[in-house]
């Protein structure tokens, strides 16, 4: 397996990081990217690599009380190196897991990054007022190996939101859709019918 990706010549930085994503996706490991520099070289490894790092001085009871951390110092990992003939190749650093392959990917964070195109189909299916579900579903429609689930969705919508909002208030946000001047009439109990003038908030 491995032995085909160094074999390989890769004609750009992304297709040799979409190649050696999709095969060990396919083998149930998750590569991300663990340092790069643009144009020169981009190191991948296994995404549970690394160590749990205690920014906020938790106390390692409360944190396996509470919560607990997916890296596990995992050495897997290649350098991928532009050519000077422009192509990227890949070298091998360590080819070895410290755990077993996962039988659902989802877990992955990595795994649950939207492309761009993906982006744009939830944020214009959220605008329409679809709900999350049914963005999900029609993803997975689209792709059987989408491995997006409700939360990612979730937090899109929510980014989309908030952007709309602008800071704003939703009550401020609804005037400014109306527009200033917007007229709404309301019938009173004697029949007559009563004009009220919405004006947006400063």
């Amino acid at each position: 397996m491995f032995l085909q990706l160094l074999a390989t010549c890769f004609k750009s930085r992304e297709d040799l990081i979409s190649s050696t994503k999709e095969i060990y996706l396919e083998q149930g490991y998750a590569i991300s990217i663990k340092c790069s520099r643009k144009e020169k070289y981009v190191v991948l490894g296994c995404d549970r690599g690394g160590c749990y790092r205690n920014k906020l001085n938790i106390s390692a009871e409360d944190r396996k009380r509470k919560s607990g951390s997916r890296l596990i110092n995992c050495p897997f990992q290649f350098r991928g190196k532009k050519q000077l003939d422009g192509s990227w190749k890949l070298k091998m650093e360590n080819n070895l897991h410290n755990h077993e392959s996962s039988s659902h990917m989802s877990g992955h964070p990595s795994c649950r990054q939207l492309s761009e195109e993906q982006t744009l189909v939830i944020e214009r299916m959220t605008r329409a007022g679809v709900q999350t579900r049914q963005i999900l579903s029609a993803l997975r429609q689209e792709n059987v190996n989408r491995k997006v689930i409700v939360r990612t969705i979730a937090n899109m919508k929510f980014r989309i939101k908030k952007e709309k909002l602008a800071g704003r208030t939703p009550i401020q946000a609804l005037f400014d859709e109306l527009g200033r001047g917007w007229q709404s009439g309301v019938e009173s109990k004697s029949g007559l019918f009563l004009k009220s003038k919405v004006v947006g908030l400063e």
